[in-house]
């Protein structure tokens, strides 16, 4: 009795030991407030890039139960983070539960085998913050929840961290960071407090940034993508974002209709389960005015945490009502609105129990909601642990049966193809988007065709069924109205972005089993060109592959002789369309066009005796692309794109658009898709610093008008169509311009086109083409004795629609899309439509492209 006493007073003394031990190491652990010398969220502090990644390195020395990494550098070149949490124990067998979570998620194990990995394996969480860098309490509130897990020894914590492998990225938008905190500061307590950059808070893609989550052209998304999809495979993903506060406190799920078919229907479940568990926890903390089934949906899939719906992970958003950056804010109950999808007004219902009352609406109470927000859905994830776990390989086993037993059973990749770069880039946006790509090792048939060695195959009984699906198949979105018969309700932001149409490569589905020898491919590798041995007086380059872009803008920047073909060409036995690149051999082209052709895919073809005929002579354009102070996406996507294909250009603002004298500087000028009101006017005065105020006004819009009189070709994107049709008097008129919805409808759609590829604008296309049409103008060309507009591309007389969605379709039958009009000494190029969308409409960047050439270029004979 005495020594089992003695044995418990013992016991005693090493627990009261072991608990002054860890309240010790908890202590010498800085807190993020004595480590900044403010609190988080404290009004009108903002804590900096610098400060964030050197507090969670500190985290790092102080604490076995973390791990930071750098992933990389982001777009300018700053560390890009990852904090990696859990206990001590699972810190050192991360590269076993590492693997566990990757065998469930990309399968091949039976039920018995995901059942044991599933007690065995911990659940993976992923939360990102900060995307939209403006967005800041995410980024700030980062600090404290790694330090509250890691240093509060509560029964709730040890669970957590036992349970759960936490991946924490504290900003996906490090630059934005930096540059919203650089503005705010300099700014603060004058009257621009509250006014937003002038710039984009991503150098290239601002608030699209957030659309890049398939397409990947910008390196943040690939480090998420690659944690997401190759890494880690979190069964769980959180992106933590703000909204406008005029209603709602917060948003978590589940989401409102309509839901994407493809999504297995566990992924729905599971979403409703972890936004459940986390509107409750945020009830039993006191903070109202959270709002589930409302305003965000689940059918696109182009922001990051939509695209884990059809990886079998649960993606998960919050939005949080913002505040001034840092600065707080006023509102009344009566300012309150709940004009949104899924809700009747701002009133108690049951996806809304609890309105917030009105107050001060501070930076601080952002960041103690998405703390409680993001603890309980980390006591979720731990409660859940082998449900999570074992249900992703259940939705992934889910999608191979499907894929056995149901069409489509795969897509196919023919080898003969349009622009074949463009097919293999493709491939490789999807490989790395985690979807299993094959190739062909000898000849085969399907559906009756027979396809050759090499060919690509995407087999569809694959884990991320859903996502290749929904990649590769068109869109058909529900016609939602607000009431019977009533006018339509917006999807949120596209309704159709099926790849293959957008990036004119030709798939064809499979709709019968499959049988061949395919071999996985890993990376694909692009083509290597060809320059024939035997040296000619010219060479000739198809015009149809984007690359021959860069191609040209090479050899002109080197100052090679350029042509293309007014009309078709014949060298040898062989006919080449118009547009057909031709180049003037001098000395060293060889050795140029073999490193071109070696590099970019390129067929180049010599051509002995002079080629006949007429020609543009392409000169080195001088090249301006107008950017206003509106911090436009627009420009932000066709500057990465333009930069990309090496084209050579300037940014033309206000000021010198109001300087006038543009030709002295410029063949061609661009405005992207900016509305008309935007560009004319600007920002308002008073709401920004002077320097950013107004826009191009009715002088910039003069010396537009001037500048194409006296020889200038000026290129205008869809929108910003409208800016010169009335004041040049355009003989063409936007048949669509205050139509209402219910009669003519069009969001974020993909629809065909007829290409005259004998234009110059229409150069290398084919002859249909798909367009981004969202709310896009659309033209009836007017017949004009002194003026002769020529359509380069137009609508169908019939079935315009490829994916998404359009309602009243005939207002657009034969209208022209795209037209060039000559005025006075110069031309008026209008595209209707986004050429660009966010990058990902690789087949129609060649008629911006041509657009550029044309504008330097001048009808000749070839040489």
């Amino acid at each position: 009795m005495v020594r089992e006493m003695k044995l418990k007073i013992r016991n005693c003394f090493l627990i009261l030991f072991l608990g002054l031990i860890l309240s010790l190491n908890a202590q010498i652990i800085s807190s993020p407030e004595s480590f900044l010398g403010f609190k988080v969220g404290e009004d009108y502090k903002l804590a900096s890039w610098e400060q964030i990644v050197n507090y969670f390195n500190l985290l790092d020395e102080s604490s076995d139960k973390i791990r930071v990494t750098e992933l990389g550098k982001s777009t300018e070149g700053n560390p890009f983070i990852m904090a990696v949490v859990s206990s001590s124990e699972n810190m050192l067998n991360l590269d076993e539960y590492k693997s566990i979570a990757r065998r469930l998620a990309v399968g091949g194990i039976s039920e018995q085998q995901a059942g044991r990995l599933s007690k065995e394996g911990k659940s993976v969480l992923l939360v990102t913050c900060g995307i939209h860098a403006s967005e800041v309490g995410a980024a700030q509130m980062s600090m404290e929840l790694a330090y509250k897990l890691i240093t509060e020894q509560t029964p709730e914590n040890r669970e957590i961290l036992d349970n759960v492998i936490f991946l924490l990225v504290p900003s996906f938008n490090p630059d934005g960071l930096i540059m919203v905190r650089d503005w705010y500061n300099k700014y603060l307590q004058t009257p621009y407090e509250a006014s937003g950059m002038p710039w984009l808070y991503h150098k290239y893609t601002g608030h699209d940034n957030n659309r890049d989550a398939f397409m990947l052209t910008q390196v943040e998304s690939q480090y998420v993508t690659k944690i997401l999809y190759k890494d880690w495979f979190p069964q769980v993903y959180l992106d933590a974002h703000q909204m406008g506060r005029s209603g709602p406190r917060l948003f978590v799920p589940p989401f409102a209709d309509p839901a994407n078919p493809n999504v297995d229907p566990l992924v729905w479940r599971g979403i409703a389960l972890m936004g459940s568990h986390m509107a409750a926890g945020l009830q039993a903390n006191g903070h109202s005015g959270v709002v589930s089934n409302a305003m965000y949906t689940g059918w696109w899939e182009g922001a990051f945490l939509m695209e884990a719906f059809f990886h079998n992970c649960i993606g998960l958003l919050t939005e949080m009502a913002s505040v001034n950056i840092a600065s707080p804010v006023f509102q009344r109950f009566s300012e309150l609105s709940g004009a949104r999808r899924g809700m009747r007004g701002y009133e108690i219902a049951m996806n809304f129990p609890d309105p917030w009352k009105g107050g001060w609406w501070r930076l601080r109470d952002i960041v103690d909601y998405e703390l409680t927000a993001s603890f309980s859905l980390l006591d979720a994830c731990a409660t859940y642990k082998e449900e999570l776990l074992y249900n992703i390989w259940k939705m992934g086993n889910n999608a191979v049966e499907k894929g056995k037993n149901e069409p489509p059973y795969a897509y196919i990749i023919p080898k003969k193809q349009w622009d074949t770069p463009t097919s293999l880039k493709m491939l490789d946006v999807l490989i790395q988007g985690g979807i299993e790509v094959h190739r062909s090792r000898s000849s085969f048939i399907a559906d009756g065709i027979e396809y050759p060695e090499g060919t690509y195959v995407i087999l569809m009984s694959q884990p991320y069924r859903a996502f290749a699906k929904d990649m590769l198949e068109p869109q058909k979105y529900p016609d939602i109205r607000q009431y019977a018969d009533g006018p339509p309700v917006p999807p949120y932001d596209v309704a159709g972005w099926t790849l293959p149409y957008q990036m004119g490569v030709k798939v064809r589905e499979v709709i019968t089993p499959i049988q061949g020898d395919f071999v996985t491919v890993n990376k694909i590798e692009m083509l290597k060109g060809e320059v024939p041995s035997d040296k000619g007086d010219e060479y000739i380059l198809k015009h149809n592959t984007n690359n021959s872009i860069i191609a040209v803008n090479r050899l002109l920047k080197d100052g090679y002789e350029l042509y293309l073909s007014a009309d078709k060409i014949k060298v040898g036995e062989e006919e080449y369309p118009s547009g057909t690149i031709i180049i003037s051999s001098k000395t060293g082209i060889y050795e140029k066009l073999k490193s071109l052709a070696e590099e970019l895919s390129l067929e180049f073809v010599s051509a002995s005796n002079s080629i006949p005929g007429k020609g543009y002579k392409v000169r080195k354009p001088r090249f301006g692309m107008y950017k206003p102070w509106s911090a436009s996406m627009s420009e932000g996507w066709n500057r990465w794109l333009l930069e990309k294909y090496e084209f050579e250009f300037k940014n033309i603002l206000n000021s010198e658009m109001k300087a006038g004298t543009l030709n002295e500087r410029y063949d061609v000028i661009y405005v992207p898709d900016i509305r008309a009101e935007g560009i004319i006017e600007g920002r308002a005065e008073g709401t920004v610093p002077p320097a950013f105020a107004k826009g191009i006004g009715n002088e910039g819009l003069a010396n537009l008008k001037e500048f194409v009189k006296n020889g200038g070709t000026l290129i205008m994107l869809d929108s910003a169509c409208e800016l010169v049709i009335g004041e040049l008097g355009l003989p063409v008129v936007n048949v669509l311009k205050g139509i209402d919805s219910e009669k003519f409808f069009c969001p974020g759609s993909i629809l065909k086109i007829e290409v005259n590829n004998n234009h110059p604008v229409g150069f290398g296309m084919e002859n249909e083409a798909a367009a981004n049409f969202s709310r896009s103008p659309a033209f009836r060309v007017i017949p004009s004795f002194n003026i002769d507009a020529e359509v380069v591309a137009k609508y169908p007389a019939k079935n315009p629609l490829m994916s998404g969605w359009i309602l009243g379709e005939k207002n657009i039958f034969n209208r022209a899309a795209v037209v060039d009009i000559p005025y006075e000494k110069g031309h008026v190029i209008l595209i209707g439509f986004n050429v660009i969308q966010r990058a990902q409409a690789y087949g129609t960047f060649k008629i911006l492209f041509n657009s550029i050439f044309y504008g330097a270029s001048e009808l000749t004979e070839l040489p």
